[in-house]
């Protein structure tokens, strides 16, 4: 065996049997043989191996000797080390630490990480490896508490250390989209490009036949996601080769794998802490899991609170005995349903793991195993576990930490939206929605927030045998609905057993806007993309309408565009009918007045799909909001109000139907608002005069000015009086006044203008401006006689008898009705202010040529 060489020949060379100096030696030599390796001397390099070897046994056998006298290394030979490695990190030891913790740091290093760099790994005999990795999992094994939680600290320092040296070779966050989106919806349409205005000109005759209706079955509309774009699916390269830090997490797994399962249970928090954040990091080093899961994932589960479900009544399961006490018939409320009364998502529960923070590390610990086997495309080694994975996760929606809610929320989101588990996920997503429901409640916005994509994520599960959405049962209970003539008996018994909670509501009118727009995203992707959505588009409609009165932008864009896509739906959908409107151009009647601007946030008129869609799902409703005008709490007949404006926009003068009632509920609120007559009255009362206006523009003047004149004047002969003996108050004729005269305004001056002979008739007569008339109703009387002059303002006399005659069949005179106004005026009571200065300002208003003679001109 060659020698070392000494001073003289090397300049490395130093006496070897100082320790201080060995590492220095190591160093030295295989620097200059990694230098003499690229010259073509052989005989240089020969001899560098060979001192190197050399060295290598003396350098094992002083501290073999070493750790038989002191039981650890020298700290020299440890400082030089970490001064002089590079490239490889060994776990530092504590020379101060106690008898206890140097039995536990003697293991420390696996897999070669007693050397100093790599290459001793390579040298070192396999049977070394095998003994140290076996002393470390007698150290977890241990029964006492330091030794195994020192264990467990040196081996998560490693394993930190060797997933860093993986070099950026992470697994990436899951993000699986929905199987729905608004993309790959295949509409019905027309093959052909033309247009209606092609038609009209002529050339239609070569592609008329391909003009034709082409049909889309609804099975084809929603095809499964199989591009590799929107499926999560990495295909692991098994053909490369697998770096070195890999290879000894892949070892630290096989061999210790079992006792860090173990540890899960520890009675230890640091033990159980330590192990959960090393089965982590090893989860997202992309290792292979396969012979492991079987002990993992029970173990995991194990620390999870107990849950079943029920099948039949598609709900989880919490306590056992109080669900039998519930299906035999007990006075008990079923659980999800008793969740949801509480504000902060339900009550405490008992858990197995006291610690909110390694509650929260075993769902961690549960994505990055997901997150993992879903890279390697192995995620069919879960499959067995799938009912285990939900009830254990869907546990933790119902945990007090809100952080823990989240990341639940977000990992059951996943879950159902792999296409793998579509199945699966079929089984438990209306179970999943119910549950979900009681989190929509809780304080924290955050949690909403998870909890609406989880709500979305469960209804929308695909069931393609049905073609519907697998948790749509769950949309009943969001809304809080349940039949008239349906009540529980346990209600009898208890009332809390009766009630029902709209969430959805309560969502729309959230405080935080991110929830809102939350909201609004899902119920746009609920009435768009769901393939079932015809049998809720009624009950979801209102409140995606009444994001139209938002504060943000963005959530009133979000709600139009929805509406928009709706009606792009109906377009394709019903193409016979929508083609009649554009080709004829009978699009809404030619009498309702589209001249003014519309309402804030509409720019411009509705598409004719939008508007029929909106029409076709107003009906169910529409009574059920005027009802609402009159709730007991003001913000809700502020919302009624909104959402009333918004759809007259969308209905036009399909309110002419049933507007009697229309009329009547909307005047029964003015009338309520005139007699409380504060603050909260008084913003009500202004919005409902401009929802008259808007009304005005698209209802015929011919229609509610026989609906309200009658109620003014109070004429007892009246069927439309709809008061207790025929017998009007003065707050009734007051809003009915008020009522006419927003009408009036919002309709257009050529249909007023029909009427005008009528409404000044009844207006100027005894009963209306009488002095023994209330003071309020000759002032609100005056009031609409005003406006009625200025509408048909820049009008002519003749023109007014004309458009009567044409309205009525009869003649008027005009200058008999004119005097009788003035004489009407100038009766008032000297000492009322008020109508002294109303009685001035219509004088002024009627038009001089008033006050002549006129030829009634009659246009044939």
């Amino acid at each position: 065996m060659s020698t070392i060489p000494n001073a003289e020949e090397d300049p490395a060379a130093v006496d070897v049997c100082d320790a201080s100096n060995i590492d220095k030696i190591w160093f030295a030599l295989k620097g200059e043989c990694s230098i003499s390796s690229d010259s073509k001397s052989e005989t240089c390099k020969i001899k560098k191996v060979k001192d190197i070897s050399h060295l290598w046994e003396s350098k094992q056998s002083l501290r073999r000797t070493d750790r038989e006298t002191t039981g650890y290394p020298s700290k020299e030979i440890e400082c030089i080390k970490q001064k002089e490695t590079k490239n490889f990190h060994p776990i530092k030891y504590n020379s101060e630490c106690n008898s206890g913790e140097q039995n536990a740091q003697e293991t420390r290093l696996l897999s070669g990480a007693d050397s100093d760099d790599d290459s001793d790994e390579e040298t070192m005999p396999p049977g070394v490896k095998t003994l140290r990795l076996q002393r470390l999992s007698s150290l977890l094994q241990s029964e006492y508490k330091t030794d195994r939680a020192n264990a467990l600290c040196d081996l998560k320092q490693e394993i930190h250390l060797l997933h860093h040296a993986l070099k950026g070779d992470f697994i990436p966050p899951l993000s699986i989209p929905p199987p729905y989106n608004i993309q790959s919806i295949t509409l019905t349409h027309k093959q052909y490009g033309a247009t209606v205005s092609d038609l009209a000109k002529g050339d239609h005759v070569e592609g008329w036949e391909q003009w034709e209706r082409t049909f889309v079955p609804v099975t084809k509309q929603f095809p499964r996601n199989e591009s590799e774009s929107i499926k999560v699916k990495i295909e692991a390269d098994n053909d490369r080769d697998r770096s070195s830090a890999k290879q000894r997490l892949q070892i630290i797994l096989d061999s210790l794998g079992t006792s860090l399962f173990q540890r899960i249970g520890d009675s230890s928090e640091q033990c159980r802490s330590s192990a959960i954040d090393c089965l982590q990091i090893l989860c997202l080093s992309g290792l292979d899991f396969g012979k492991h899961i079987a002990y993992l994932l029970p173990a995991i589960t194990s620390r999870c609170p107990d849950a079943q479900y029920d099948e039949e009544l598609q709900i989880f399961v919490h306590d056992t005995e109080k669900h039998d006490f519930y299906k035999r018939g007990g006075a008990i409320q079923r659980q999800d349903q008793k969740n949801t009364l509480e504000r902060d998502g339900g009550p405490s529960f008992n858990v197995k793991e006291p610690s909110e923070e390694l509650r929260y590390g075993l769902i961690i610990l549960l994505e990055c195993l997901f997150r993992s086997c879903a890279h390697l495309n192995v995620v069919f080694l879960l499959d067995a576990y799938f009912s285990d994975i939900i009830l254990a996760v869907q546990t933790h929606v119902r945990d007090p930490f809100p952080k823990l809610k989240i990341v639940a929320a977000k990992l059951l989101v996943q879950l159902l939206r792999f296409p793998g588990w579509e199945k699966g996920a079929k089984f438990y997503a209306t179970a999943i929605a119910r549950a979900t429901l009681p989190q929509l409640r809780h304080k924290n916005s955050h949690v909403r927030v998870a909890c609406i994509a989880l709500l979305e994520a469960s209804i929308s599960v695909p069931d393609r045998e049905k073609i519907k959405g697998a948790g749509s049962a769950a949309i009943a209970d969001l809304v809080g609905f349940r039949e008239e003539n349906l009540l529980p008996i346990a209600a009898f018994y208890k009332s809390e057993c009766g009630i029902t909670v709209n969430v959805l509501a309560e969502l729309v009118v959230d405080k935080n806007s991110n929830v809102r727009f939350r909201c609004c995203q899902m119920l746009s992707f609920l009435i768009c993309c769901l393939p079932d959505r015809y049998d809720f588009q009624q009950r979801l409609l209102p409140y995606i309408l009444s994001f139209y009165n938002d504060e943000h932008h963005r959530i009133r864009l979000q709600a139009m565009e929805a509406v928009k896509n709706c009606g792009q739906q109906y377009e394709a959908e019903h193409p016979d009918e929508i083609i009649e409107r554009r080709q004829f151009g009978v699009d809404g009647d030619t009498r309702c007045n589209h001249s003014g601007k519309l309402p804030q946030p509409f720019e411009q008129r509705p598409r004719i799909g939008a508007r029929l869609f909106v029409r076709g799902n107003t009906k169910r409703f529409f009574s059920a909001l005027i009802a609402e005008l009159r709730n007991w709490i003001p913000r809700t007949r502020h919302q009624s109000a909104k959402l009333l404006h918004t759809l007259v926009i969308y209905c036009e003068e399909h309110l002419t139907m049933d507007f009697h009632n229309t009329s009547s509920g909307i005047v029964k609120a003015l009338q309520s608002c005139i007699t409380c007559n504060d603050k909260e009255s008084q913003s009500l009362k202004f919005s409902l005069e401009c929802l008259l206006t808007t009304i005005g523009r698209y209802v015929d003047p011919a229609t509610y000015v026989k609906l309200l004149l009658p109620r003014i004047v109070g004429e007892i002969s009246s069927t439309t009086s709809f008061s207790e003996g025929a017998i009007h108050s003065e707050d009734s004729c007051v809003a009915n006044a008020l009522a006419l005269r927003c009408l009036m305004k919002g309709s257009s001056s050529r249909r007023v203008l029909s009427h005008f002979f009528f409404i000044l008739s009844a207006l100027s007569s005894p009963s209306a401006l009488d002095k023994f008339a209330e003071r309020k109703k000759r002032l609100e009387c005056l009031e609409t006689l005003l406006t009625l002059f200025e509408t048909v303002k820049g009008m002519s006399l003749n023109g007014a008898q004309t458009a009567y005659f044409e309205e009525t069949g009869r003649i008027c005179n005009p200058i008999a009705l004119i005097n009788s106004l003035k004489d009407a005026v100038s009766n008032f009571l000297v000492d009322d202010n008020d109508a002294e200065k109303l009685g001035a300002m219509i004088l002024q208003a009627i038009p001089p040529e008033f006050n002549a003679q006129v030829t009634l001109q009659v246009t044939v």
